[in-house]
Order: structure tokens, then sequence, then C-alpha cells
């Protein structure tokens, strides 16, 4: 692969929490359509780094690049390109999954080129087979139910990136064929 081919570029990230080094010059890279798996125990750092390259935590040391761009604490400029599915849910648990989508598809509306944020809404609930609980509550789902609808809304604006944390915990055999 060449170096324009490289969509994330980690380099000797480190991250200290009092005594205890979660990342220790930590160097990967992740290619144009390359499906990039991160495993490791409880307490390896995974969710450190996803949560470092969103911009949600801070670094001790070392560089990201995303997209060729060097992020130095400035992620306006990415974040309509990323998407994430959390490992605990970010969405409202009082709304609706159709109210749900729409909220978070309004933070990304120049993404859709002319469509209405409800054409892509629609979209999404039928690629992700949702029909039968866009009227429902989010927090009356179950928790494969939850992470179908969580992994929807990372998807939703067409990100050019997708960042996973843990994204089939929960879900049955059939939902993560879906899934994947």
């Amino acid at each position: 692969m060449q170096n324009k081919d490289i969509v994330l570029n980690v380099k000797s990230l480190t991250k200290t929490f009092k005594k205890y080094k979660a990342l220790d010059n930590l160097s990967f890279k992740v290619y144009k359509k390359q499906l990039y798996g991160f495993l490791g125990i409880n307490g390896a750092g995974k969710s450190t780094t996803l949560n470092i390259i969103m911009g949600l935590l801070s670094k001790d040391s070392g560089e990201i690049e995303l997209f060729g761009e060097n992020i130095k604490g400035d992620f306006t400029k990415i974040r309509n390109n990323i998407g994430i599915v959390f490992q605990s849910s970010i969405l409202d648990s009082n709304l609706t999954v159709y109210e749900n989508l729409y909220s978070r598809l309004l933070l990304y509306k120049n993404n859709f080129k002319g469509k209405k944020i409800k054409e892509v809404v629609s979209e999404i609930i039928s690629e992700f087979k949702l029909e039968d609980l866009v009227n429902q509550k989010y927090g009356t789902l179950s928790g494969g139910q939850k992470r179908r609808v969580d992994i929807a809304r990372a998807l939703a604006h067409k990100p050019s990136i997708l960042f996973l944390d843990e994204p089939t915990t929960g879900l049955d055999p059939v939902s993560k064929k879906l899934v994947w």
C-alpha cells in the first residue's frame, strides 16, 4: 500500500493515568478500504486509543494523522468524516428511535447534498431494518436493538471512516450478521 492510501496514522502515542501507563509509544497505520481490528484484554488501552483519536481525551505525547491532516486538538475539520460506535450508547432514552436518528443527523446536515434529513432517516431505518422500532422510546429497547440503532446512528451521515468500540456487544447472531 502507498502512503496516499493511509487514512489513519498513529505515531508514538503515549497516555498515562496517574502512575498507570495506558499507552506506551503506540504506532499503527490504517489504509483505505481496510478493516483493522484492535484487540486486547480489558485495560489494554483500546478505548483510550479511540478516545484520543476522536478528540475526547488528551494524549501525553505522539501524533495522529487522519486523512493526511495532523490533528493537534482541532477536531472540527474531521468530525463530518468520522463515525463512532461507543462502548456505551450516547442516544437519549426518552426519545424515539426516529427522534434520536433525526436529531443526530441535524449535526451533519451539510453531508447530504440536497437530501432532506427525513429522507436520510428513512433510508437508514430501512437499511438497518428498524421499521418496527421507529416509534419506540430508545430506553425501552433490548440491548441488541439499542446496539443496532447505535450502529445505524454512526453510519447515517456516511462517514469516510468508522470506529467501533465493541460494536456487537449484546447483539444476537442475526443482528451480528446484519452489522457485518
